[in-house]
């Protein structure tokens, strides 16, 4: 096929019955943040890039995720940091799952599975075997939808 600058290329068909949608998904590591300034400069990052749904990780209260016209889905751990999906008002998360410790938090949303998940260790001396996925997360990979799953994973380790 030989291409031409001034000619568009057709898209490739679409199979039958399949509606097209696309949406914009993001993930972001807030660190905890709680100044009202940092709070509004999220808040006008999320609206003008208009992203559907947000993962974020390290959220310390719902005030954070308090962004208009978004509906906030959180998990909030005992040590007061957590995970969240802040999803358009607009469209409809089910579903909705939780791990006690505030590490990871999952929706569905049109038949794909979404998982928000966060792993920091804080280890003292170096790294242990346990650096994976726990195996409590399995309920998230059960469910018989696509999965998506987003987020951050870090280790940080503390020497003397």
């Amino acid at each position: 096929m030989t291409f031409h600058p001034n000619k568009t290329t057709p898209p490739p068909p679409t199979p039958p019955n399949v509606p097209i949608s696309t949406i914009k998904i993001a993930t972001l590591n807030i660190n905890g943040i709680t100044a009202r300034t940092r709070v509004g400069m999220l808040a006008d990052f999320i609206r003008r890039h208009h992203f559907d749904i947000i993962f974020t990780q390290e959220v310390t209260s719902m005030e954070v995720m308090n962004v208009r016209g978004y509906n906030a889905y959180l998990n909030i751990g005992a040590s007061i940091r957590g995970t969240a999906i802040p999803a358009k008002s607009t469209l409809h998360l089910t579903n909705i799952t939780t791990l006690p410790p505030g590490r990871t938090i999952a929706a569905d949303y049109k038949g794909i599975r979404l998982i928000n998940y966060t792993h920091r260790q804080e280890q003292q001396g170096g790294p242990t075997e346990n650096n994976s996925i726990p195996l409590s997360c399995h309920i998230f990979f059960t469910a018989a939808l696509p999965i998506s799953l987003l987020g951050v994973i870090s280790t940080a380790y503390y020497t003397q």
